[in-house]
């Protein structure tokens, strides 16, 4: 017995459908994957900008060099340089020089010196010379 050989390639039909959706299918995978690289660029290089945009608490607190030093008590003396708080922390008198860089925020809202009144309590932040960096006043705590 002899065994038949062909060769001839045997014609393999494939309907233009099943081909169509076939490419269709890796197509959409494909276009999901690059859509999917892109958001995730995409929210890195957002996060990336929110980090270097983020309000800082203070213009003082952008200073490497500052030392963080707080006061909270009464206020004893104000004027346009200077207030006099008696500082619950030390229990003594301190009086800080108000600059031109110096903060103030009377309820949450910016203020002067000049509308900080003598007996509210404040919370006031200060640099190494004594230097107000930030005076918090709250009226709610004054009696």
């Amino acid at each position: 017995m002899s065994a038949i050989k062909n060769d001839k390639p045997v014609p393999v039909s494939v309907s233009s459908s099943r081909l169509t959706r076939s490419v269709s299918v890796k197509i959409s995978t494909l276009l999901m994957g690059v859509l999917l690289i892109v958001l995730i660029a995409a929210s890195f290089y957002a996060g990336t900008i929110f980090e270097h945009t983020k309000v800082k608490f203070s213009r003082a607190t952008q200073d490497s060099t500052v030392n963080r030093h707080f006061a909270i008590g009464m206020v004893v003396y104000i004027s346009s340089s200077s207030i006099t708080v008696d500082n619950e922390r030390t229990g003594t008198d301190q009086q800080f020089k108000i600059t031109p860089k110096t903060l103030i925020s009377l309820d949450g809202s910016p203020a002067t010196a000049s509308q900080i009144k003598e007996g509210y309590i404040v919370l006031l932040r200060y640099l190494k010379d004594q230097d107000a960096a930030v005076i918090l006043v709250n009226t709610s705590f004054t009696d």
